[in-house]
């Protein structure tokens, strides 16, 4: 006797979504996009596709890292004392750097 076995196609994306504590909101991020809260009033968030990112640069500022992220459409900043925990940053930029395929960092 035969099994049969069905599946869908999108049963092979898990997106696993993580969220980090960043200033008053939460910092997510899964398979395919990246959304960070705004420090301002303009919107509630940015949400950025991973594969539109073409550079990152980290710079290190009164004693904080800086983020650069630069996408198609603009640029955004993430930064390590807006964050809870400092190992949450890096953690944060460890998969910012493998989910987007960019492995060069200035």
């Amino acid at each position: 006797m035969s099994e049969q076995v069905s599946w869908s196609r999108n049963s092979f994306f898990i997106t696993e979504e993580k969220k980090y504590k960043y200033l008053g909101g939460y910092l997510t991020i899964d398979d395919f996009k990246i959304r960070i809260p705004s420090i301002g009033l303009k919107r509630k968030f940015t949400t950025i596709t991973l594969l539109s990112i073409f550079e990152i640069n980290e710079v290190y500022i009164n004693d904080s890292y800086l983020l650069i992220l630069h996408f198609e459409g603009g640029k955004r900043n993430i930064s390590s004392n807006l964050m809870s925990k400092k190992d949450e940053y890096l953690e944060v930029k460890k998969l910012i750097l493998i989910k987007s395929n960019n492995n060069n960092i200035s």
